[in-house]
């Protein structure tokens, strides 16, 4: 399914009849409800909406009452992300089953309406939830969640109040709770929390210590998930310094006062970066542990040591060097602004070039004729090895550093469990600790994995597994037979077309274009409104050929461990208390980085090329359309169909050319471009191919809104990306310092000019909302949009980017959407926005800018000017 409007509904329903049919065919076997909500619930997670939906009209047929059904339906529609859907489904329960309905039906239906940004209409009827079930812990914790939406922290602070109160009332404690760090439909973030921690704050402690310790614990270990350190050791010390020092406090809150001081204590443990001296009683407790082992040419042993929190072993391992993943970022940028990394004035993307090589490697390594050639199989693995590599690199890096510093002393990674997925995208994950581990051990550092364990530690001995979740296995389009969705790829002019749609942009104008095609399921399909995390994330495509394995899982890697080190430690709390910590060993884990690789995804990729190759030659494919960005799907489907004496046309991933440095000339035939630059670009680089002006592959022309003298200016600031996993792209501390300086300028601006300031993040990676309110606060009265910019519905809006540009600058020309990139030091930007087509500027000129649209003269003579980028850029006249 596709992002929720009215608009859009009859794709739904089309989708809806098309499943719907299939089950006519095959009804489902007679059985209780039951049995088809939980065939419902298994396709929602694996999101097969447009399935879930058709089961649940089936069963509506003869049930249309079914309070069950009809909850789950509206349900359903809000996973997927169609909220106008969801709201009319919901509306209509509200109108006439409102006795009927559950405080978890109320609690759907009212985030249905948040998510629709019907805020008036879900306050109302949260109103008429909570006057009906008063008591109810969940719509306790959603008023709560309203007035963080609403920004009133007074009101959320109580609301808070009353949750906990609530799950008191109700019999469920609250000493281990924890808040919700962000809002699940991202209208607000975890800065509220920095807010609500100073309300707190502000109020100074009640007269109910006892009632009051929930209240800051709970606070205090949400901030603290959040990253915000300094706000929850201030709402610790706060509840501590009211209930007075332990000796003079109520004897049920002694042991309290104790557990939280020495959580103080720890957190300001974990906050520091730089190194010091063991005490002499940590050394001596660390002196048990064995030497380093001797490591050889593949991967040593995986060794563990669990330790009790509040013990004093766990103290000295965090009194040494000791790594979170939280904290390599803040060492990385260290030693990359030591290294000079990235050099902005090379030419090419290093880490790219290292990818491309490592790749090649790779695939001449482990390729298997006739089906799997070398170039095709680096090909098919490049985007993995780029996203591994991009954090794999700055470990090493890390690694050295700390050897040449220290190889003697002991380290220490704290893991939060014993299953560490890999092959994660983003590739900024828990997995940077493994390679971490690898790069020490390979140095002699004596490095151990740390996991830190409530209570004793148990006496059975764990099993270290590597989950590999890589994202291209993550199928996200549905085959439907060809007989039963109009005869698609039975005959007609395009029936020896084949469509990839992984990486493609426009992917749904590409398959109407094509009609008849053969449509390859996909896993990495782009969404209608890319970086958008409101909307689902991708299209929902149907397929009407299989690629992928069926029911090929890719293979977890287990390290059983063996118990071989006791550690003799007592309690911190309660001296008396046995907490002894346990060091386990698996075998050496043995091969390289490339062995496990290949063990992870080499059976699957084969199994996929094997099938291309036979489906290319059965259906006679002469033609396949794919991205222009290296996936596996289109890599494998391009090369098959090359083999067999095709073309391949490329198409566009982006409004930039992508992977353009890495292409092979032999794996296409014609390309398509956004940008008259891009395809400038494409020339240059393969001057013996056909490339295409293609813009509304991704750009459609829209229609310039008026300026309104009665509104404010609308400033839409775009969070890039500053890192590609731990590697920047970018110097990241220049980069917040132009954050600072425009935040400054716009502050001192907004005193004299009617100017709201909006910040989009890109998804979830680079410029957050979270990472801006730590560089900037809150200047200049910022507030998050998740909106697209393609959907955003704001007066007078002018679009900008920092540092780097983005695809949004040029979709927003193309609705008169003045726009601009402020850049204060050289970066060596990955879009075709250059200063000789568009506005680059440095912070003083960007304040000049603003000051000139901000009028209706202005902002007019402004979208005039930049309206030689689209008739150049895009041939728009």
């Amino acid at each position: 399914m596709q992002s929720g409007t009215g608009a859009r509904a009859p794709l739904i329903r089309r989708a809806v009849r098309r499943a719907s049919h299939l089950l006519r065919r095959t009804p489902p076997a007679p059985g209780p409800v039951a049995l088809a909500l939980d065939e419902v619930a298994q396709l929602v997670q694996e999101r097969e909406w447009d399935r879930a939906v058709a089961i649940l009209d089936h069963w509506l047929v003869e049930r249309p009452d079914d309070l069950r059904l009809l909850t789950a339906r509206a349900d359903v529609f809000f996973e997927a992300g169609e909220w106008s859907e969801s709201v009319t489904a919901w509306r209509a329960l509200l109108a006439t089953r409102t006795a009927d309905l559950r405080p978890r039906h109320w609690i759907s239906a009212v985030n249905s309406l948040r998510a629709r940004a019907d805020l008036a209409e879900a306050g109302t009827e949260l109103g008429r939830a909570l006057a009906l079930h008063p008591d109810h812990p969940g719509l306790k914790r959603l008023a709560a969640e309203f007035e963080m939406v609403r920004q009133d922290w007074p009101a959320a602070l109580d609301a808070w109040i009353r949750f906990l109160d609530a799950r008191r009332a109700a019999g469920i404690s609250n000493t281990t709770v924890i808040f919700q760090n962000r809002s699940r439909i991202s209208d607000w973030f975890e800065a509220a929390w920095h807010e609500v921690a100073a309300e707190l704050l502000r109020r100074g402690p009640s007269t109910a210590p006892a009632r009051d310790l929930d209240l800051h614990a709970a606070i205090a270990r949400t901030l603290i998930a959040t990253r915000q350190l300094d706000d929850g050791v201030a709402v610790l010390e706060s509840w501590l310094a009211a209930a007075g020092p332990e000796d003079e406090a109520a004897p049920e809150l002694r042991p309290d006062i104790r557990r939280l001081s020495h959580r103080v204590a720890m957190l300001r443990l974990g906050t520091r970066v730089e190194f010091t001296d063991l005490p002499p009683e940590h050394a001596e407790l660390l002196a048990a542990l064995p030497p380093a082992p001797a490591v050889g040419d593949g991967f040593g042993p995986l060794r563990l040591l669990r330790v009790p929190m509040g013990s004093q072993a766990e103290l000295a391992v965090r009194s040494a060097r000791y790594f979170q993943h939280t904290d390599l970022a803040p060492h990385v940028q260290r030693l990359a602004r030591a290294d000079g990394w990235p050099d902005a004035v090379t030419d090419h993307d290093p880490l790219v070039r290292a990818a491309h090589e490592i790749a090649l490697r790779f695939g001449r390594d482990h390729a298997v004729e006739p089906h799997l050639p070398a170039r095709t199989l680096a090909d098919a693995v490049h985007l993995a090895i780029y996203h591994e590599t991009s954090q794999w690199r700055p470990m090493r890096r890390l690694a050295e550093d700390l050897a040449a510093a220290d190889s003697e002393s002991l380290v220490f990674l704290e893991i939060p469990n014993t299953s560490i997925n890999y092959l994660v995208n983003p590739s900024m994950t828990v997995f940077s600790l493994v390679y971490l581990y690898a790069e020490l051990q390979q140095r002699g550092v004596n490095v151990f994995f740390c996991q830190r364990s409530r209570g004793p530690v148990d006496d059975e001995p764990v099993t270290m597994t590597f989950l590999p979740k890589w994202r291209s296995t993550l199928v996200q389009t549905h085959v439907v037979e060809p007989a039963h969705d109009g005869g698609v790829g039975t005959d007609g002019p395009h029936a020896h077309t084949a469509i990839v749609p992984a990486g493609v942009r426009s992917i749904p104008q590409l398959i109407g274009q094509l009609p008849g095609s053969t449509v390859y399921e996909s896993a990495n399909v782009v969404g209608e409104f890319a970086y958008d995390r409101r909307p689902p994330r991708a299209l929902r495509l149907a397929a009407t050929a299989r690629l992928h394995p069926e029911g090929a899982d890719l293979p977890s890697f287990d390290f059983p461990m063996t118990t071989t080190t006791r550690l003799p430690s007592r309690g911190l709390i309660d001296p008396d208390e046995s907490l002894d910590a346990v060091l386990e060993e698996s075998a050496p884990v043995g091969g390289s980085w490339s062995t496990w690789l290949h063990r992870a995804v080499g059976p699957y990729l084969e199994a996929m090329a094997r099938r291309a190759e036979a489906d290319v030659a059965a259906r006679g494919i002469t033609e396949a359309h794919v991205a222009d960005y290296l996936l596996p799907e289109g890599v494998l489907v391009g090369d098959a169909t090359k083999r067999h004496g095709g073309r391949v046309v490329l198409h566009p991933h982006s409004s930039n050319p992508v992977h353009i440095d890495v292409r092979s000339p032999d794996s296409f035939d014609v390309v398509e471009a956004v940008t008259g630059t891009g395809e400038r670009m494409w020339r240059e680089a393969f001057p013996d191919k056909e490339v295409r002006h293609a813009p509304t592959s991704m750009v459609m022309r829209g229609s310039a809104a008026a300026y309104d003298e009665s509104q404010p200016l609308s400033l839409v600031l775009f969070g890039g990306m500053a890192t590609m996993g731990h590697t920047p792209w970018i110097d990241l501390d220049r980069h917040a310092q132009s954050y600072l300086d425009l935040f400054d300028g716009l502050d001192d601006l907004r005193r004299d000019l009617p100017i709201d300031v909006w910040f989009k993040p890109r998804g979830m990676t680079g410029d957050t909302e979270t990472w801006l309110f730590h560089t900037v606060g809150k200047r200049a009265g910022w507030r998050p949009t998740y909106t697209h910019a393609r959907r955003l519905d704001l007066p007078n809006r002018v679009f900008m980017s920092v540092s780097v540009g983005t695809s949004a600058l040029i979709e927003g020309l193309a609705d008169g959407v003045p726009g601009l990139i402020v850049r204060d030091f050289p970066v060596r930007d990955y879009t075709t926005l250059t200063e000789d087509v568009f506005p680059i500027v440095r912070t003083p000129d960007a304040l000049d800018f603003l000051r000139q649209v901000a009028t209706a003269e202005g902002y007019h003579s402004v979208r005039q000017r930049q309206a030689v980028f689209l008739r150049d850029e895009l041939g728009f006249d």
